[in-house]
């Protein structure tokens, strides 16, 4: 999954978030708790993407150029 992918997951996460608030599902622990470990997963894996995103264009722009 590219960064692009995750962070449009993390914006569905957020949309839901916002609608459990909205709906008063705030009060159920075990649907909240895993909407949050959901939120925590994918912004690692953001972080993650992020980085090897960066170190793959780093080692693109560093190879020698021949021609």
């Amino acid at each position: 999954m590219s960064a692009a992918d995750i962070r449009i997951h993390l914006r569905v996460l957020q949309l839901e978030r916002l609608e459990a608030e909205s709906t008063g599902l705030t009060n159920n622990r075990i649907y909240m708790a895993d909407l949050e470990s959901e939120q925590v997963e994918y912004q690692q894996a953001l972080v993650d993407a992020a980085i090897d995103e960066v170190l793959k264009l780093r080692s693109d722009l560093s190879r020698r150029q021949y021609g």
